[in-house]
């Protein structure tokens, strides 16, 4: 949920061109390859495609992941119910996410776009937020930081309008991170405070993801020691608490990062 703020160092460019080199999950070219499936579904409600389509992206079978998805999208009209619409503009978020995951942010944010226009439709939108900071994660990976920092500040001044506490929690995490990177500490600082507020306390991810954004916000202040001990106790507690292993891999990064700004080589290899 915070992956922009794993990726935004250009150290990380080749890895995310490696990404973009994998092939697209069920182009419009390749919709005749799913015609079954579609006349399968054709009749089918659509929360229960989009229960499909979700088993289908559990099990990495993207095309018909993203054909489910489009079969959902592509019902939208401007005279359905709420609901609907919500449901449509989810589908594109969630179709969208199927390409950001494989590394295609063109398609991830084109369709991350179109959810933004059918949820803004919506008497009460419900995905609004998270299309938003979605589409700032796409501009921060293509090292547009400024369109990247104004989509946050979107979504989260949506979140103050339409309270989402997770969503919130995520974009507070997001900005923090951004601006910290960015060296704007002030405002880092501001963020970190306020997501500080909206963590879920019971959370490992919340908890990790807490001490990893000070730990970044102290580097950048010059309090290197006290970042570099606190990564090495994230890099312990993610493997204590059996969170996702790429935490431990960010705490690393962060750590060799770190090392090799004050020229400590054998700790940089290390790491």
């Amino acid at each position: 949920m915070q992956d922009c703020l794993r990726r935004l160092a250009s150290r990380l460019t080749l890895f995310i061109m490696a990404l973009m080199l994998m092939p697209p999950a069920g182009t419009a070219a390749d919709m005749t390859k799913y015609s079954a499936l579609v006349g399968k579904v054709r009749n089918m409600p659509s929360p229960g495609i989009m229960d499909m389509a979700a088993s289908y992206a559990d099990r990495k079978q993207d095309g018909e992941a993203v054909v489910l998805y489009a079969v959902v999208y592509g019902r939208y009209n401007d005279d359905m119910t709420d609901e609907d619409k919500n449901l449509c503009a989810l589908a594109y978020k969630q179709a969208g996410m199927v390409y950001y995951n494989r590394g295609d942010y063109v398609n991830a944010l084109d369709l991350f776009i179109s959810g933004v226009k059918v949820s803004e439709r919506c008497r009460d939108p419900k995905h609004t937020a998270r299309l938003y900071n979605n589409i700032a994660n796409v501009y921060c990976l293509f090292l547009d930081y400024e369109k990247g920092v104004d989509y946050y500040l979107k979504a989260y001044d949506f979140c103050r309008k339409h309270p989402d506490r997770e969503v919130e929690h995520i974009i507070l995490v997001n900005l923090t991170g951004m601006y910290s990177f960015l060296r704007d500490l002030p405002n880092a600082r501001k963020y970190y405070a306020l997501s500080e507020r909206t963590k879920d306390k019971t959370s490992p991810v919340d908890t990790y993801m807490s001490g990893y954004t000070l730990s970044l916000i102290q580097i950048y202040e010059g309090k290197t020691a006290e970042g570099i001990a606190r990564l090495k106790r994230l890099a312990a507690y993610a493997v204590k608490k059996g969170i996702d292993p790429r935490y431990q891999c960010f705490a690393y990064q962060e750590l060799y990062n770190a090392y090799d700004a004050t020229g400590t080589a054998d700790s940089t290899l290390k790491y």
